[in-house]
């Protein structure tokens, strides 16, 4: 299955999740006796899954680029450029989940040798100025 199929396939598993929340919240028939409280639970389940099928997808693009620019540095002899992986944990610190932000930052500090708290925006701020000429502190190993 390639790539783009996957990223198809996530799609149609999130628009069938939100139509079937969808249907569930409106349709009186849909779980004949079911108390409402019962309904709202499913429509939260279905719109829970289906956020977590795009995030889902939304870490594959970004842990595949981040793969790819750790695999250019593996094969190269020069001096290894932290620049994509950067721009990579920088955005993941948008990630709803609380273990990719936590793993980005720690990465961001190990590689760049700042401290900053885990936002992107005081990250961005500090990162776009000195981007293109940043060189990777030595005492942070490489």
């Amino acid at each position: 299955m390639t790539s783009k199929d996957r990223t198809l396939s996530l799609l149609v598993i999130q628009v069938l999740l939100i139509a079937a929340a969808i249907y569930v919240g409106v349709a009186e028939g849909a779980f004949p006796g079911a108390s409402p409280f019962g309904r709202a639970a499913i429509v939260v389940v279905c719109v829970a899954a289906s956020f977590l099928a795009g995030e889902v997808s939304r870490l594959r693009l970004h842990f595949g680029a981040l793969l790819k620019a750790l695999e250019a540095g593996a094969v190269t002899t020069a001096p290894r450029d932290d620049r994509a992986a950067i721009d990579v944990l920088v955005a993941a610190l948008d990630s709803a989940n609380g273990d990719v932000r936590a793993k980005a930052h720690r990465n961001l500090v190990k590689i760049t040798g700042q401290n900053f708290p885990p936002e992107s925006a005081r990250w961005r701020a500090w990162w776009a100025p000195i981007r293109d000429g940043f060189v990777r502190p030595p005492s942070n190993g490489a």
